[in-house]
């Protein structure tokens, strides 16, 4: 392994250090295949931890004969990219495969591209360059994104074909990259674009009943912080109108309650020290588990402390919350998405206000401190009476005596294959008009509200076509991001 020189390597080099020593690995892989893949994530550590199915496609890649994989995250400041697995630097990987699950995570696996020097267009890279592979659920939100970067675009969950897909590129890089377009051309969940093969359909893994994702290692930094994360349930049967979720990932998959007590039961056997040991339940909505009283007998049966990815408002109950006080959480976060029940109603989440207030005064007489609130605006069919409702609820809310209240209000962005997929993003006067609604209602309760200019970059890189990203990659590569932003927001 190459050392860092520069002292500006040595600090980048020290923090991915910091990271990986912090680590607590339940499982381990050799380091020694002679195909060296990087799994990069193209965001943040922090938000890396808490990532489940990062860790599960790092799993399945290791489990293919011959192949070593290890990780790596971004920072604007990095320039080397090294290894959490091996401190590696990232330019003595040969395949380099990338899982993206935001928007603007576009730009940052430009970034790493254009930093290691290797030409962000397909066409233009040659043998000696890095292999690039690109999954993740903006794949599936909008694949013409990577058209023109990706030498092989996955389309789906990883369990069902990418270890087929590692191999044969195992077997025949070596021949070279046409070799293994040919060869993996006939995947039917797999885009390669120097064929102009597109894919047919998205991977759904539906043993996943019996084989959820765990954490592979814990980490003090994140949002899940020292947790074991085990995901109790994939997809979704609610189908609200503006949610990718039940719409792009395949039906709702409940994971069965003896294979989650299976996987917690193993990972203990693994750790040190369990005394402090905590669970991460992931789902779209982990208490729409049919059998979620169930799992919560359990923890408390082993004393696990657990906390929980998402709920939903309307299927709380107090034995789910005495479980959450006992695990040490004293805030209720829930998203009413808004204060209309009419709109609330037309985006088929059909959860009445006052459910809503009754499950927060259940939450505040348990013991619940603190309160979140996740709301939009600029949703279809809105009106001002809409708003109105919205800033009542906040109200309402932070009248309730709760030490503290936060409330996260976000512009609607219309997401391809779901109902809205052909309405436009709101035009920024009308939201700044909206925005002042309920400013003015909300003069004594503090409410952040999204950045504009970054959700309707979110929409427009979601709904760009591959004619238009080539050429918003020309203008990234001439004149930079800056430049690449408002070439997005003039289109």
């Amino acid at each position: 392994m190459r050392k860092p020189r520069r002292t500006v390597d040595w600090k980048e080099y020290e923090l991915v250090k910091k990271y990986s020593d912090s680590e607590e690995k339940l499982k381990s892989f050799s380091k020694e295949g002679h195909l060296k893949v990087a799994l990069i994530y193209p965001n943040s550590y922090r938000i890396l931890s808490g990532n489940l199915g990062f860790q599960r496609v790092f799993e399945i890649a290791n489990s293919v004969s011959g192949i070593s994989c290890e990780r790596f995250f971004y920072d604007e400041k990095f320039n080397r990219f090294y290894s959490l697995d091996s401190l590696r630097p990232l330019d003595e990987f040969k395949i380099w495969m990338f899982s993206i699950s935001y928007e603007l995570d576009f730009f940052n696996l430009v970034d790493i591209l254009k930093k290691l020097k290797v030409p962000v267009l397909a066409d233009e890279r040659k043998e000696i360059h890095p292999f690039v592979l690109i999954g993740g659920p903006l794949v599936t939100i909008n694949p013409e994104l990577f058209y023109h970067i990706a030498d092989l675009i996955y389309h789906g969950e990883a369990e069902v074909e990418l270890k087929n897909v590692l191999n044969e590129i195992s077997k025949h890089l070596t021949d070279g990259k046409k070799v293994v377009f040919e060869v993996l051309r006939d995947i039917s969940t797999v885009t390669v674009p120097s064929l102009n093969k597109k894919a047919v359909g998205e991977a759904i893994y539906r043993e996943v009943i019996n084989d959820p994702a765990g954490s592979i290692f814990l980490t003090k930094y994140g949002e899940f912080k020292d947790s074991f994360l085990i995901e109790i349930g994939r997809g979704c049967f609610r189908k609200c109108k503006f949610c990718t979720i039940g719409n792009l990932y395949g039906y709702f998959r409940p994971v069965k309650v003896s294979a989650v007590k299976e996987k917690l039961e193993r990972a203990l056997a693994l750790l040190k020290d369990t005394r402090d040991f905590k669970v991460g339940l992931i789902a779209p909505a982990v208490n729409d588990h049919p059998k979620f009283e169930e799992i919560l007998d359990y923890l408390e049966y082993r004393n696990i402390r657990f906390s929980v990815s998402s709920l939903r408002a309307d299927t709380i109950n107090e034995k789910l919350l005495r479980g959450l006080l006992r695990s040490g959480q004293n805030m209720l976060t829930i998203a009413p998405e808004t204060g209309s029940e009419k709109l609330r109603t037309f985006l088929n989440k059909k959860i009445s206000n006052e459910l809503i207030y009754d499950k927060i005064s259940l939450a505040k007489n348990l013991g619940f401190k603190k309160i979140k609130l996740y709301m939009m605006f600029g949703l279809p069919d809105e009106t001002e009476e809409d708003l109105i409702e919205s800033a009542k609820m906040i109200e309402k809310v932070s009248n309730m005596g709760f030490n503290e209240v936060v409330v996260s209000v976000s512009p609607f962005v219309p997401k391809p294959r779901t109902s809205f997929e052909n309405l436009s993003f709101q035009n920024i006067k009308i939201l700044n008009e909206k925005q002042k609604v309920l400013k003015v209602r909300l003069k004594n309760v503090k409410v952040n509200i999204g950045s504009f200019r970054e959700s309707f970059i979110q929409y427009k890189l979601d709904h760009l076509d591959s004619q238009n990203i080539l050429l918003l990659l020309k203008v990234l590569e001439e004149r930079g991001k800056s430049e690449a932003l408002n070439f997005i927001k003039n289109l």
